[in-house]
């Protein structure tokens, strides 16, 4: 699979839990662990290419993450799901190269 199709998926599964909403929540441990796996993923920072992926991989996770938490609050569906949630922010493991994370939180709304 092309790379390129990789953060298009992503975000897809962010519209998905928003159009279900609460029925997202039998998903969640899945869709964490994948998304977990995807933000460790490690390419080279200095090469250009890798780097612009590696931003749009991660700014899709953050945004299908948001999506994940706004589709379970909007059913009041967020409190058994929010720990898992958390742990998953916990672990991510964005520090791992020299991508400007401080500059996509706050577009979604994930000020610590």
């Amino acid at each position: 699979m092309e790379r390129n199709v990789k953060p298009t998926i992503i975000a897809t599964l962010g519209d998905i839990a928003m159009a279900v909403g609460g029925w997202f929540e039998r998903y969640m441990p899945y869709v964490m662990m994948m998304l977990q796996q995807a933000s460790q993923l490690q390419l080279d920072p200095s090469n250009v290419e890798d780097f612009d992926y590696l931003s749009e991989l991660r700014e899709s996770i953050l945004s299908t993450y948001t999506s994940i938490v706004q589709g379970l609050s909007a059913e009041n569906k967020c409190m058994s799901s929010l720990f898992l949630c958390a742990r998953f922010l916990l672990t991510l493991s964005f520090c791992r190269c020299s991508t400007n994370v401080c500059a996509i939180l706050p577009k979604y709304h994930l000020l610590f």
